[in-house]
């Protein structure tokens, strides 16, 4: 089984609490398979944070998806490409990159990082604004 996700934030957007917005949603076929749109728990100190808050809780998903199907006796392809938009982002989670730099952010959020080294995830650039999934 092949298939896709997007996931994407929209940074502090709510006025009240300064609070992001999480969205994610995967697709296969011709149809998409799951998505969610809810407020994030606490408040992103940068874009970047926000992004992979919203990464995190895709790939989270995605695990919950991957043992829905098992017990389906279905197999997902791997890695799933995760389309995101901030390249920060993207390059925190790349299996080679660490920086001092990011250790401020809570370490349950690189949870989308082990994924990708372990190869069930593939992050890539995509332009989230054309898709229905965009936080905004």
């Amino acid at each position: 089984m092949h298939f896709y996700g997007h996931a994407d934030a929209d940074w502090a957007g709510e006025e009240e609490t300064a609070k992001s917005t999480t969205g994610f949603g995967f697709s296969g076929g011709s149809g998409v398979l799951d998505w969610k749109a809810s407020t994030q728990t606490l408040v992103s100190h940068s874009s970047t944070e926000a992004e992979l808050i919203a990464l995190d809780s895709a790939a989270r998903e995605l695990e919950y998806l991957r043992q829905i199907a098992l017990d389906f006796g279905l197999v997902i392809e791997l890695p799933v490409t995760m389309y995101q938009d901030n390249q920060s982002c993207i390059k925190i989670v790349e299996p080679w990159r660490y920086s001092a730099r990011t250790k401020h952010m809570s370490v349950r959020y690189h949870y989308t990082h082990d994924l990708t080294t372990a190869g069930v995830v593939s992050v890539s650039e995509g332009d989230l604004s054309r898709h229905k999934i965009d936080a905004k």
